[in-house]
């Protein structure tokens, strides 16, 4: 997948809930090519950014 693939496919999967911007896991594993069945890690590492892991 080319670069301005991923970057529409992610801008697709961000919603908005009470004014925050979030990703549903299943869409988070759908980017990185897993199952949601392998954990994945989100923290916040700065207030608004986020760190995502898999595991």
């Amino acid at each position: 997948m080319k670069t301005d693939q991923i970057v529409e496919l992610v801008q697709t999967k961000i919603y908005s809930i009470r004014g925050k911007k979030v990703m549903l896991e299943a869409d988070i594993a759908e980017v990185y090519g897993v199952e949601t069945k392998r954990k994945i890690t989100v923290s916040e590492t700065i207030p608004g950014e986020i760190y995502i892991r898999r595991d």
